[in-house]
């Protein structure tokens, strides 16, 4: 059995940093995201866990542009499949004043986990 399990934090950047938020405001909401794969690569190569930090916009239709990889442990295996994922992703945009508005630089944290399986035992990596 294979477990993937995806971990979404978003900040609405400036807006939620800066405790700006009225009551005529309303944050983005996740409601749609595709599948996660985890990468071959990584399978064969023994690593079982990662995780990549994404950086984009959510637009007032609700979809993700300009995603960017901030950061990815380990480096060179998820970050193909962690920018595929977020671009299946859809968003209740959010709104001020009743009106949608786009939002720049959320962030999220992709979390790869080869948990179970035949191949591999839940102690050491092989």
């Amino acid at each position: 059995m294979r477990e993937f399990i995806l971990r979404f934090v978003a900040f609405a950047g400036i807006v939620v940093l800066s405790g700006c938020i009225s009551t005529d405001y309303q944050p983005i909401s996740l409601v749609e995201n595709g599948t996660l794969t985890f990468p071959d690569e990584a399978k064969s190569e023994g690593i079982t866990y990662g995780v990549v930090v994404l950086e984009y916009d959510v637009l007032v239709d609700g979809t993700v542009a300009n995603a960017e990889v901030v950061s990815a442990d380990p480096p060179g295996y998820f970050e193909k499949e962690a920018l595929r994922f977020i671009g299946t992703w859809r968003f209740r945009p959010a709104h001020r004043n009743g009106e949608p508005i786009e939002l720049q630089d959320v962030e999220s944290s992709i979390e790869f986990n080869w948990a179970t399986s035949d191949e591999y035992s839940t102690e050491e990596p092989p």
